[in-house]
């Protein structure tokens, strides 16, 4: 594929992915002062990424809709960091890290992947999160993310009873918290593991079931629909088109969770111009802004909602740039 082909469909990738989840925060706003704790493995870690993996997009997603938010963790290791602000940066992504790991970490401490293989994403950093030690206090955060499951692929068996004994003591402990737990993303690299994921997605869906019941506990799907050319060379860690479709699908996910109504934002791309829609509220005037960079975003223009509050705007200003992202402000 031609270089310039290329870097025009990724263009538009990129666009839309982040278009259905950036009209969104401009309608709907979450509560102040959330405490996010992201917890996982390598790809909450951010491996293979170039912003901490999903964390750092959904950080400019939620600047737009949470008066203040903080992401919360024992561990400073980030997979790549570009544009994250230093203060987000905490996270309990470890690599290797697999159920029971995180399992004995929340009160216990286990740091026998670091011992064996190394690397700062693999210290516990003395464990105990939930309960906290002399030199770090326990976390209580309003948000958990769990995304947990891959490093289960090659110990099947019983898999679906970790992740069931995470998720009960995790809603034992903090019982008011927002668990969001995700279908993991698909894994590639052969018939086995691609097999293992949809399986332990089967998992995921039963137990997010049996707690859901009377506890804070919902899931987000990151399996289908996940972009093709969303995967890094492993096949099993996302690249950046994937982690940008994953912090939208989260962004949507702490919404629901809150019980916040989303407004669908639409777009297309056609003849060097990019159109986008919404719903604004009846005649409502937004200011439509653009960033190739997000650290400079520039009006480019306003539209107005009719009487239904749909509203739609054309940017005619897109064949020369590699890339550009939009976001609505009333």
């Amino acid at each position: 594929m031609k270089p310039k082909k290329f870097v025009a469909q990724l263009m538009r990738v990129l666009i839309l992915v982040f278009i259905f989840s950036l009209m969104k925060p401009c309608f709907a706003s979450l509560p102040p002062a959330l405490k996010i704790w992201p917890l996982g493995d390598s790809i909450t870690y951010g491996s293979f990424g170039t912003n901490g993996g999903y964390r750092g997009l959904l950080f400019y997603f939620l600047t737009n809709s949470a008066n203040t938010f903080v992401f919360v963790g024992s561990s400073t290791a980030n997979g790549g960091i570009t544009i994250l602000p230093v203060n987000q940066r905490t996270n309990e992504g470890h690599e290797s890290f697999a159920c029971n790991n995180i399992l004995t970490n929340l009160d216990g401490f286990d740091n026998s992947l670091f011992l064996q293989y190394g690397g700062a994403s693999r210290d516990p950093n003395g464990g105990r999160w939930l309960t906290g030690t002399n030199s770090r206090p326990a976390l209580f955060p309003d948000v958990i993310l769990l995304l947990i499951g891959a490093n289960e692929r090659d110990n099947t068996s019983g898999a679906q009873g970790r992740l069931d004994n995470l998720v009960s003591k995790l809603v034992t402990m903090r019982p008011t918290a927002h668990l969001i737990i995700a279908r993991i993303t698909p894994i590639t690299d052969s018939i086995s593991h691609s097999n293992f994921v949809v399986t332990y997605n089967q998992g995921v869906d039963t137990v997010v079931a049996k707690y859901a019941v009377s506890n804070r506990v919902t899931k987000v799907d990151l399996f289908n629909g996940f972009p093709t050319n969303g995967f890094s060379t492993d096949k099993l860690h996302p690249n950046d088109i994937g982690y940008t479709w994953m912090a939208g699908n989260w962004y949507s996910a702490i919404f629901a969770a809150y019980g916040a109504q989303l407004t669908a934002g639409s777009g297309s791309y056609s003849n060097n111009m990019f159109r986008i829609g919404g719903n604004g509220g009846p005649s409502n005037i937004l200011t439509i802004q653009a960033t190739t960079n997000f650290l400079q975003w520039t009006n480019i223009g306003t539209a107005t909602g009719d009487v239904n509050g749909n509203f739609n705007f054309t940017d005619i200003n897109t064949s020369s740039l590699p890339r550009r992202f939009y976001r609505t402000k009333n």
